[in-house]
C-alpha cells in the first residue's frame, strides 16, 4: 500500500501535467493564430509589392516614352540647344545646334563655343558668358556664327546658369532672316529719305478721330519742328503763316473734311526753328472706312520756296521786258522826232546848194555850211546817245569815274538842243558855279542830262523856259536839277 505522501505527489504531478497540457494547447493555439496573421500580412504585402512593381513598370514605360519624346524634341527642335561649361566648352548640343555650327554633334562636343563666333561679335559673347556665371538671372545677346563652308548666321542667345553646377544652358534662335528683312527695310527707308530730301518732300498721316498726325524726318525739317512738337490740327495751324491761317482752316473743314475732296493747296508757313517764311505745297487724300467715314488723311508737303522765288523772278523779268520794250518804243519815237529836224536842215540846205550854188554868195554858203555842221553834230550826238542807250540795256557799259567840270558837261548838252529850242522859242538857262567839279562816270551823267533836257524840251510849250542848276551839297555830293515850265508830271 502506497504511502500517503507518494499519493499526493502523483496527484500533484497529474495536475501539473494536465495544467501544462492545457497551457501548451492554449500557447499552440495562440502561436498558430499569430502565424496565420503573419502569413496574411505577408500575402497582403506581397500583393502591395506586386501592385507597386506594376506601377513602377508603368512609370518606367512612361518615363521611357517621355525620354524618347524629350530626346526627339531636343534633337529635332528648330532651336539650337547647348550646355556649356564654365570656360565656354560645349558639353551637349542638339542637332539644330550642330547645324548652326556647321558640324556633326560629335565634332562640336568639347570645343569652345567662342570658336564659332565671328570676330566682330566675340567680345559681345564673352561679356554675355561672364554675366551668366556672375549671377542667376537670364541673359541674352545677339552674335554672328560663322559655320564652316556656310554663310554667317545671326542668332539670339539666351542663357542661364545651372545652380550649384559649373555649367549653363543656352538656346540659339536664328534671326538672320529677320535681320536681313530689317536691313532691307532700313535701306528702303534710307532710299525713301534720300528721295524725299532730293525732292524737298515730306510725308504725313493725320488720324482725324484722335486729332494727331505722324510726320517723316524730312517733313519735320521742312516745318522746322522737333520730336516733342504738338502734332495736332492746332499744331499744324500754328505753323501756317498768320495771313493764311483762317483761309487754310476754312479750306480744311469745308472742302477736305466736308466734301471729302483731295487736299491740294499752296500756302505760306513760318518755319519754327528759325522763324523764316517759306512756301509749301500740300497734297493729300482721305482714307474712308466701309461706312464712308473719314479715318485718315495721308499725303505730302513739299517746300516750293525756291520755285516761288523763281516765279517771282520770271514775273519781274517779264515786267522789266515789257517796261524795256515800252521804253525802247518811246525812245525810238523821241529819236525819230529829234532826228527829223537836223535831217530836214541838212536836206534843205544841201538841196539849195545843189540847185542855187552859182547864185549864192560866199557869206551865204559859209552860213549854210555852219548850220549844216551843227545839224551834223546834233545828228552825231543823237546817234551816239542811241548807241549808248543800247549798250546800257545790254549791260555793256562799265563804270569809269573821273573828275570833270559840271558846267562844261551842261553846256555841251545844251548845244545839242539849241536848234530844237530855237524853233520852239524855248529859252535854256543854266546856273552852275564855274569851277564846280564832280567825280563820276561822265558818260553816264551825260546820258542822264541829255535825257532830262530832251524830255524838258518835249513837254515844254512854245515860249517856255528850261533852267539847269547845280549846287555843292554838305555831304560832298552835287545836286543837279532840270526845271521847266511845261506840263510837269504827277507825284507817282
Amino acid at each position: 500500500m502506497k504511502k500517503e505522501s507518494q499519493v499526493k505527489t502523483e496527484i500533484l504531478r497529474q495536475k501539473s501535467t494536465d495544467l501544462l497540457e492545457k497551457q501548451s494547447k492554449k500557447a499552440s493555439s495562440q502561436l498558430e493564430s499569430e502565424f496565420l496573421k503573419l502569413i496574411h500580412e505577408l500575402q497582403v504585402h506581397k500583393v502591395e509589392l506586386e501592385m507597386q512593381n506594376e506601377d513602377l513598370l508603368k512609370a518606367n514605360v512612361k518615363k521611357e516614352i517621355a525620354t524618347r519624346k524629350y530626346t526627339t524634341f531636343y534633337d529635332f527642335a528648330p532651336i539650337g540647344y547647348f550646355t556649356l561649361s564654365g570656360d565656354g566648352t560645349i558639353n551637349e548640343l542638339n542637332l539644330m545646334g550642330a547645324a548652326m555650327l556647321g558640324k556633326v554633334r560629335s565634332e562640336a562636343i568639347n570645343r569652345r563655343f567662342s570658336v564659332f563666333i565671328s570676330d566682330n561679335t566675340k567680345a559681345v559673347f564673352n561679356l554675355f558668358l561672364t554675366q551668366i556665371f556672375s549671377g542667376t538671372a537670364q541673359e541674352s545677346c545677339e552674335v554672328t556664327l560663322t559655320p564652316n563652308g556656310s554663310a554667317p548666321i545671326d542668332v539670339t542667345l539666351i542663357g542661364i546658369a545651372v545652380v550649384d553646377e559649373d555649367k549653363c544652358l543656352l538656346t540659339a534662335v536664328d534671326i538672320t532672316g529677320r535681320n536681313r528683312k530689317e536691313e532691307l527695310q532700313k535701306q528702303s527707308e534710307n532710299i525713301l529719305n534720300e528721295i524725299q530730301a532730293v525732292a524737298n518732300l515730306g510725308t504725313y498721316k493725320f488720324e482725324m478721330a484722335a486729332d494727331k498726325w505722324e510726320s517723316s524726318e524730312m517733313l519735320d525739317a521742312i516745318l522746322g519742328i522737333t520730336p516733342d512738337f504738338e502734332r495736332s490740327f492746332k499744331g499744324w495751324i500754328s505753323v501756317i503763316h498768320p495771313d493764311w491761317q483762317e483761309l487754310m482752316t476754312d479750306y480744311f473743314y469745308n472742302e477736305v473734311i466736308g466734301k471729302k475732296e483731295k487736299f491740294d493747296k499752296e500756302y505760306k508757313i513760318i518755319r519754327q526753328n528759325d522763324k523764316v517764311e517759306r512756301w509749301v505745297h500740300g497734297t493729300g487724300r482721305i482714307i474712308l472706312n466701309d461706312k464712308d467715314q473719314s479715318l485718315f488723311l495721308v499725303g505730302s508737303i513739299r517746300d516750293i520756296t525756291r520755285q516761288k522765288q523763281d516765279e517771282e523772278k520770271i514775273k519781274l523779268k517779264n515786267r522789266n521786258l515789257v517796261d524795256l520794250n515800252a521804253e525802247k518804243n518811246k525812245f525810238f519815237s523821241i529819236i525819230a522826232h529829234d532826228l527829223r529836224s537836223p535831217f530836214t536842215v541838212l536836206m534843205g540846205y544841201s538841196l539849195l546848194m545843189d540847185e542855187d550854188f552859182e547864185t549864192l554868195t560866199t557869206d551865204e554858203l559859209q552860213e549854210m555850211a555852219r548850220t549844216m555842221r551843227k545839224s551834223a553834230d546834233s545828228l552825231f550826238h543823237l546817234l551816239e546817245n542811241l548807241l549808248e542807250w543800247s549798250r546800257m540795256q545790254c549791260g555793256l557799259i562799265s563804270f569809269n569815274p573821273e573828275s570833270f567840270l559840271v558846267r562844261d558837261l551842261v553846256v555841251s548838252c545844251i548845244e545839242l538842243v539849241t536848234e530844237t529850242a530855237a524853233k520852239k522859242k524855248i529859252h535854256i538857262n543854266y546856273d552852275i558855279p564855274e569851277y564846280l567839279t564832280l567825280t563820276a562816270d561822265i558818260q553816264m551823267v551825260g546820258s542822264l542830262m541829255r535825257n532830262l533836257v530832251f524830255n524838258a524840251l518835249k513837254f515844254t510849250t512854245t515860249g517856255g523856259a528850261i533852267t539847269i542848276a547845280a549846287v555843292q551839297m554838305p555831304d560832298h555830293t552835287v545836286a543837279i536839277s532840270v526845271a521847266d515850265t511845261g506840263i510837269g508830271m504827277s507825284n507817282e
